[in-house]
């Protein structure tokens, strides 16, 4: 193996991607390159997959926090409103249903996404559209339909 100006090994034309490791002069060991990339590559990979693993985990946490029944109140100039909104898990995914004295009925265009609920709710023959945000175990946000908007918050109903 020949080095150029700068004392460095240089491989020769035509060789494997394999270097010698020298300390003081004396040769101690070979390196392959292709074999530094590769494990460099496997480390970047397997790295990356935890840290989408561990966003997984505290997504699915965050999520089964929020299961059960919600204590809501819809404020307004007027009365306020009160209604029980009850999250479930089902498949992994969270759903939401409005439970009263007839029933339960699920709302529509549910989605929940980072941290925000939303959804529309039936009251009085319309929707009003209704967006929550989690704040330390609780749930505050606002509705707006009908021409009006308002605010809505809601705590968790004892087990």
């Amino acid at each position: 193996m020949t080095g150029d100006d700068s004392g460095a090994p240089r491989r020769p034309a035509g060789k494997g991607n394999s270097t010698d490791i020298t300390i003081d002069g004396m040769r101690v060991g070979t390196y392959d390159r292709e074999d530094m990339k590769s494990r460099v590559l496997r480390n970047v990979v397997l790295s990356l997959l935890a840290l989408v693993l561990c966003a997984m985990m505290a997504v699915a946490q965050d999520q089964k926090s929020l299961v059960g029944k919600w204590n809501m109140t819809a404020e307004t100039d007027g009365e306020p409103v009160n209604f029980v909104l009850v999250l479930k898990e089902d498949d992994g995914k969270l759903t939401a249903l409005l439970a009263g004295e007839g029933g339960e009925q699920p709302v529509k265009d549910f989605t929940y996404e980072d941290g925000v609920l939303k959804f529309s709710a039936p009251y009085d023959g319309e929707y009003y559209d209704i967006e929550l945000k989690v704040k330390e175990g609780k749930l505050d946000g606002s509705w707006s339909g009908g021409g009006t908007t308002g605010r809505t918050s809601g705590v968790k109903a004892a087990a």
